[in-house]
């Protein structure tokens, strides 16, 4: 959940007064974390992998191999 919340921080290009929301709800021995911001989002999600010199991308390839599924929702407002 960390690496999701410091790519809002790093990404989304938010002002000081816009919030990130993190939400984790646990059910039935599995876990769900969401994290919302009102950033203005980004293309479409790609195969995550680490960049070619090894320095960075490597949050959401691990994400990627841990998790059951992950993925991306587009609410298309700021205001969600």
């Amino acid at each position: 959940m960390s690496e999701l919340v410091t790519n809002s921080v790093v990404h989304a290009g938010l002002s000081p007064d816009e919030a990130i929301t993190l939400t984790v709800t646990i059910r039935g021995g599995l876990v769900r974390g969401e994290v919302r911001d009102q950033g203005s989002g980004f293309g479409p999600p790609e195969e995550p992998a680490p960049k070619p010199d090894l320095a960075g991308g490597w949050g959401l390839y691990i994400l990627d191999r841990v998790a059951d599924r992950w993925g991306v929702a587009r609410t298309g407002s700021k205001n969600a």
